[in-house]
């Protein structure tokens, strides 16, 4: 059995509650709704064996939420901004900026999810301390770009800083030149 860490980190990306290292299936965790105890009904492998994701019920309200529990990195991976500036690497705003970009478009909530954790898989996995924010932007365009050209279109003109209207209709233009993502529509 692994020993529980006393700390929970929850995160915004993917509604789930990652509580750190690996922990017995039967560990408490308390409900975000009511603060109650829960229990765990059902548990599986995620992120290719690398975590656990448990979907639990709160004994007193019977509010349902998924739990995520994976090994933590040793080293904490730092962003450097345009400016020069470095940061905390955060997953949540990855999620927030495509959500921004997706506006009210048709993509659902779990492509969003998974392309926030296939960057940051890939970006943890290739990086070792510090990654520039526009190689991180690269990676969530690349990734949008096959989900919603209309959405691709929208993220790239903040992440590009296109300075003109001319800029991004550019930018438009030559993303309309490629065939759309299967299921979707021209762009123009």
């Amino acid at each position: 059995m692994w020993e529980r860490q006393n700390r929970h980190r929850s995160t915004s990306y993917g509604g789930t509650l990652d509580v750190g290292l690996f922990s017995a299936s039967n560990s408490a965790v308390d409900c975000p709704r009511c603060g109650a105890k829960s229990e765990v009904f059902d548990s599986r492998k995620a992120d290719k064996g690398s975590a656990i994701k448990r979907r639990r019920k709160c004994v007193s309200c019977g509010h349902k939420w998924s739990t995520m529990e994976r090994t933590e990195r040793a080293r904490a991976l730092r962003v450097v901004k345009r400016s020069g500036s470095r940061e905390a690497f955060d997953p949540s705003k990855i999620l927030q900026g495509i959500d921004i970009a997706c506006g009210k478009r048709p993509v659902p909530e779990v492509a969003r999810q998974e392309l926030v954790e296939r960057v940051v898989r890939a970006v943890e996995e290739e990086f070792q301390s510090e990654v520039e924010s526009s190689e991180v932007g690269r990676r969530v365009a690349e990734g949008l770009r096959e989900l919603d050209q209309v959405v691709y279109v929208r993220f790239v003109s903040v992440y590009e800083d296109h300075a003109t209207i001319s800029d991004l209709m550019e930018a438009a233009r030559a993303e309309a030149n490629r065939s759309p993502p299967a299921g979707e529509s021209d762009l123009f």
